[in-house]
């Protein structure tokens, strides 16, 4: 109980005293922290502190994507940074035990939030057959990042990305597109395919 309310307090002290860009690292950090030294000492309580805040700054994220809130440059950073930790504790699984359901939690939260900050970002620099592409190119990362680990959630989540990028050209994107273009990017479409 007590800590969940160090998270509850914490959580909201940074988001009313730090600048909306810092606040999900800082938390990122601060739980990360938390967990290594949890896993490094074998206390248990730490790591799942650890992952609280890590949620939190999830959390606070993602209030502030939906909002309308502009992808920061730092909140990709701790995007990047929770998604390395993960493969850390897949590395030295000796030193991280860490149960089925936690990885697959890890990974699709960062995937989720690495898709939902790709999103922000192309919205914010073009939008339209941008994102389309950029959802394209973290599907193909994805996928890749997954045959490379043999983990089948981060392959799964890749071809879900596909699939959404892939339904935004039929549904949307293609009638956007001049002829010429809708033929340039059907090819693409199939390139990206065929290599998948």
């Amino acid at each position: 109980a007590c800590s969940i309310g160090v998270v509850l307090l914490s959580t909201i002290y940074v988001y009313e005293y730090f600048d909306v860009s810092f606040r999900f690292l800082l938390l990122a950090l601060v739980g990360t922290a938390l967990f290594l030294r949890g896993a490094v000492d074998r206390v248990k309580g730490r790591v799942e502190l650890g992952s609280a805040f890590v949620g939190a700054g999830h959390l606070l994220f993602w209030m502030h994507c939906l909002q309308g809130g502009t992808a920061h440059g730092l909140d990709l950073l701790a995007i990047v940074l929770l998604m390395g930790r993960h493969l850390a504790a897949v590395r030295l699984k000796n030193v991280f035990h860490l149960d089925r359901r936690h990885h697959t939690a890890i990974i699709l939260s960062g995937g989720a939030s690495l898709w939902l900050w790709v999103t922000r970002w192309s919205m914010e620099v073009q939008g339209g057959f941008l994102m389309t592409v950029a959802w394209g190119g973290l599907a193909f990362l994805l996928i890749a990042i997954g045959f490379g680990l043999r983990e089948s959630e981060y392959r799964r989540l890749g071809i879900f990305v596909l699939a959404l990028a892939m339904g935004r050209v039929f549904m949307i994107d293609i009638w956007e597109l001049t002829l010429g273009l809708r033929v340039l990017s059907f090819m693409g479409l199939g390139l990206v395919l065929f290599a998948l």
